[in-house]
């Protein structure tokens, strides 16, 4: 990997790391439905801008159903499930729960498409069924059933990105990257927007003056346009320069850095059980990506972006 790969890897980890600090500043004041709403439908439009600009406005008609699905399994649901899971739920936790996406890619796969579930990748499994048990019961946070409604819907969302890829790769052949991007935020846009009128937030302008209008709205726009429209840019940049494989090293960088802009920049504690939990959420990851290798040697998924 040369230099520029390696720091567009790095600066991808980064990205998606701080998407969770966002949504965690952003979310109690705008409500889920409302965030989510500016975040795929800003992103949305700035890459058919960009799409426009490089005068490669991609074909929309003959996949819309596809690039619907995609929306919803991709974006919408997920990004909503983390928002509002982050209403509970530090964004330190959140990114690491985020962590098990490869997890359930494994699982999907073998499920629909038939993939051999090898025993490095049950036992891997299981493992990270126990780094969430002590990741949770070890924490910092009071355990309020709150509290686990919110882990589940951050295995929900990370479930759902565990779909996402496997529906990819099995209907998206010879649709362009950008394209995929693209229509996914604008056609995830569209149910959000209709359900905008009911999710209201309420004391919306005091919260707004008590969080400060800037922070919000700053962190709103930073999720659409660098979190979501960049990120995906940039990701699909390495896949074509460098592989799946290498590029894949985001599912392990981005917790690594979402923790620390979670503890540097909202204060949030971090004990020993964390770490633990952080480190055995990890150590299944590899083995069911396959990066450790008990058996024979088996490609890394593509991990889905947050």
């Amino acid at each position: 990997m040369n230099p520029r790969d390696l720091s567009s890897l790095i600066l991808l980890s980064a990205i998606w790391g701080s998407s969770f600090l966002f949504m965690r500043i952003a979310a109690p004041v705008l409500g889920p439905i409302w965030l989510i709403s500016a975040r795929v439908g800003i992103a949305g439009i700035a890459l058919l801008v960009y799409g426009y600009a490089l005068k490669n406005v991609p074909e929309f008609r003959s996949r819309w159903r596809e690039f619907a699905f995609m929306g919803a399994i991709n974006s919408a649901l997920p990004f909503t499930l983390i928002s509002w899971a982050e209403l509970h739920i530090t964004a330190s936790l959140a990114v690491t729960l985020n962590a098990a996406v490869p997890m359930f890619t494994s699982v999907v796969s073998a499920l629909w498409l038939g993939e051999k579930f090898s025993l490095p990748r049950r036992f891997g499994l299981l493992l990270g069924l126990v780094g969430v048990a002590i990741l949770v019961g070890l924490g910092p946070l009071e355990l309020t059933p709150l509290v686990w409604v919110s882990v589940g819907a951050m295995l929900l969302a990370s479930l759902c990105y565990g779909v996402a890829s496997v529906f990819a790769k099995r209907t998206m052949v010879g649709v362009s990257p950008l394209a995929t991007t693209t229509y996914s935020q604008v056609m995830g846009a569209i149910p959000l927007l209709a359900l905008m009128p009911f999710a209201i937030p309420a004391n919306l302008s005091s919260k707004l003056e008590a969080a400060g209008t800037g922070l919000v709205l700053g962190s709103a726009l930073t999720l659409a346009l660098v979190c979501t429209a960049a990120a995906y840019l940039i990701y699909f940049r390495l896949i074509r320069d460098i592989g799946p494989l290498k590029t894949s090293m985001v599912t392990y960088l981005a917790p690594v850095f979402g923790i620390a802009w979670g503890v540097i920049f909202l204060h949030e504690h971090l004990n020993w059980g964390s770490v633990l939990g952080f480190a055995v959420i990890l150590s299944s990851v590899a083995l069911v990506s396959g990066v450790v290798k008990l058996g024979k040697r088996e490609a890394l998924r593509k991990p889905t972006g947050s």
